[in-house]
């Protein structure tokens, strides 16, 4: 299992719960010794876990990241991308500044994009799978 936007809340539970049901963890966010500690952590839960930094805004991070991902794990049968939406909290329209729509716009919806393109062509040729996308507000 992939998770994209790994993190202490819903990211690290999905790792606890796919973990224990078998399924090796890859893990990505922009920080490297984060992603350490939590594959730590699951390792003493017996779950075999990796952590790969990038950052989804950054395209080329992103694919060497899946590259590294693939050599260490192979095929990703389940992904789950969930970033960080930035510092966007909800707003008016009014209210919303330009600078924090792009932000939110380039971490969510430019990134799941990138995503996708790394695991659809997979999928065309037959590799079963499944992926989620979702996008979580700070209130």
């Amino acid at each position: 299992m992939l998770i994209i936007g790994a993190g202490p809340g819903l990211g690290f539970s999905l790792a606890k719960t796919f973990g224990r049901n078998g399924f090796r963890i890859a893990l990505v966010s922009r920080t490297q010794e984060k992603l350490d500690q939590y594959a730590e952590q699951l390792g003493k839960m017996g779950i075999e876990a990796q952590g790969f930094a990038a950052d989804i805004t950054n395209k080329m991070q992103l694919i060497r990241a899946f590259q590294e991902i693939k050599n260490t794990f192979g095929t990703i049968d389940v992904m789950e991308f969930n970033p960080h939406s930035g510092n966007v909290t909800t707003t008016s329209v009014l209210e919303t500044t330009d600078e924090s729509a792009l932000q939110f716009f380039n971490n969510v919806v430019i990134g799941a994009i990138n995503t996708a393109r790394q695991v659809i062509p997979e999928r065309q040729n037959g590799v079963k799978g499944r992926f989620f996308l979702q996008a979580i507000f700070p209130q």
